[in-house]
C-alpha cells in the first residue's frame, strides 16, 4: 500500500494530463465501436444490389442519422465504401 501511495505522490503533478489521457482513451474506444456500426449498413447495401435506397441509415431501423450526413455535400460521393473511408 505504501508503494502505491508513493507512486501516486509522484504522479500528483501530472494529474490533469493523466485524466486527459484517460478521457482520450475512452474517446478512442467509443470511435472504434462507431466504426463497427458503419460496416453493417454498407454491407447490406453492397451485398444487396437490388436495393434502390440511396440513403445509408447509420443505425438500422432508425429514421435519424444518415451516413451521407457525415460527408460534406459538395463531395457528391456515390460509392458507399468511399463514404465509409471518409467517415
Amino acid at each position: 500500500m505504501q508503494q502505491l501511495k508513493r507512486l501516486l505522490r509522484y504522479a500528483h503533478p501530472y494529474r490533469m494530463r493523466l485524466m486527459l489521457s484517460v478521457l482520450m482513451m475512452a474517446l478512442v474506444g467509443a470511435l472504434d465501436a462507431f466504426r463497427i456500426l458503419l460496416i453493417g449498413p454498407i454491407l447490406d447495401r453492397v451485398l444487396n444490389p437490388a436495393s434502390q435506397s440511396r440513403d445509408l441509415a447509420l443505425f438500422p431501423g432508425s429514421n435519424g442519422l444518415r451516413l451521407q450526413q457525415l460527408v460534406p455535400p459538395y463531395f457528391h460521393i456515390q460509392n458507399p465504401w468511399t463514404v465509409v473511408a471518409f467517415a
